[in-house]
């Protein structure tokens, strides 16, 4: 990199699953190309459910297909050869783009960043042994570790304490004025419906992590009464069957709607009452933002991610982790008491200017440049 010249960054992700940390690079990679800087992301599969959104930068794709184990040489050697023109690489999330890239990075002798957006704490009990060393080999060949959180600081802090010293909090970010104006859409077709129905909602991948049963199971107790009140859960995965086949055997399959991805999910927050979070783990929670933007009071599980954004319950209510029966009279004071929920209403709008993007992206730049002059 020379002075006159933009500087290039490198970001490294397995695929385009529509999940917060893919959605947060491709937003982060659009801002920073607004920036003047030259920005590619590499993937090693153009595949997910964010593989149509818009983008203003370099985007390659080395598969356009699922993952196959066999994909390790030809992934690395396409890393080695993107590396090769940054002055920057960013592992945009744990995992194998990561393990390539600090790699590459190392034999190219260009800085690389690990960004940290999982609670490890947590995921250290689920991967393999192997999985975990591989992430404290990456955070130690790393030139900076930026963590979404300062509860995932302090996770990877007692994973990797040798490296504390190179260890930043950057907390995550949304485009609060965008995500408000995507909430104006209209809502799809199918769902058009929802304009007039009483509902609360939940964004996420339907995944264990995020315990949509819990929800599901509170609400069949707010409705015990007869009221016609109603749950949206915006995400696909792998536990729809079972979703659906539990809110059925509640009785209460017509009140939970499973609408599925929607690269705008924003529309789902303009009707909402609130926003309701029940995972048991969350680095972050971009969704738990974007509902703020759009007004949505929120009722979360207390984990360390959405705890840290809301404040100890100063910018929402948490609830004890797990207790359904707490869980269930949130959601029907929420329903019931009007002042309060215009309370709640305007506190998470007040909160998510916290977390807006301008200061974020001007944070990123600040950030890559001192890494790029540093490795001059």
């Amino acid at each position: 990199m020379n002075n006159d010249s933009p500087l290039k960054v490198l970001f490294l992700l397995p695929n385009l699953s529509a999940g917060g940390a893919e959605k947060l690079a491709i937003d982060l990679a659009n801002a920073l190309s607004s920036r003047n800087l030259e920005v590619e992301l590499l993937v090693h599969e153009g595949v997910g459910g964010f593989s149509k959104l818009p983008k203003n930068f370099t985007l390659t794709c080395v598969h356009n297909r699922p993952f196959q184990s066999k994909d390790y040489l030809r992934n690395f050697w396409a890393t080695f050869q993107a590396v090769k023109n940054a002055d920057v690489v960013v592992g945009a999330l744990e995992g194998r783009a990561s393990w390539l890239g600090v790699l590459a990075a190392r034999l190219r002798r260009k800085p690389f960043v690990t960004w940290i957006h999982n609670s490890w704490n947590h995921y250290r009990n689920l991967v393999p042994t192997s999985h975990l060393n591989l992430l404290k080999a990456v955070i130690s060949q790393s030139q900076a570790v930026l963590c979404c959180s300062q509860a995932a600081w302090e996770d990877i802090r007692q994973i990797c304490p040798a490296s504390e010293d190179k260890m930043s909090v950057l907390a995550n970010a949304v485009d609060v004025a965008k995500t408000q104006a995507q909430s104006q859409e209209p809502l799809p077709e199918a769902w058009s419906f929802l304009a007039t129905t009483d509902y609360m909602v939940s964004i996420g991948r339907l995944e264990d992590q995020k315990r949509f049963k819990e929800l599901v199971l509170a609400h069949s107790k707010v409705v015990a009464n007869g009221e016609d009140r109603h749950i949206v859960i915006v995400g696909e995965g792998a536990q729809r069957q079972m979703l659906e086949s539990y809110a059925k055997e509640l009785g209460i399959a017509d009140k939970v709607h499973l609408v599925g991805f929607h690269k705008n999910p924003h529309v789902f927050l303009k009707y909402a009452r609130a926003f309701v979070c029940t995972s048991y783990v969350e680095g972050f929670h971009l969704g738990l933002v974007e509902a703020m933007a759009c007004g949505n009071p929120i009722i979360s599980y207390v984990c360390k991610g959405p705890r840290e954004i809301l404040g100890d319950n100063q910018f929402g209510q948490l609830v004890p982790n797990g207790d359904n029966d707490a869980l269930a009279e949130k959601l029907q004071e929420m329903w019931a008491r009007e002042e309060s929920h215009q309370k709640w209403k305007q506190l998470s709008i007040k909160r998510s200017l916290d977390f807006d993007f301008p200061r974020y992206t001007d944070r990123w730049v600040s950030a890559l440049n001192d890494l790029a002059k540093s490795s001059k």
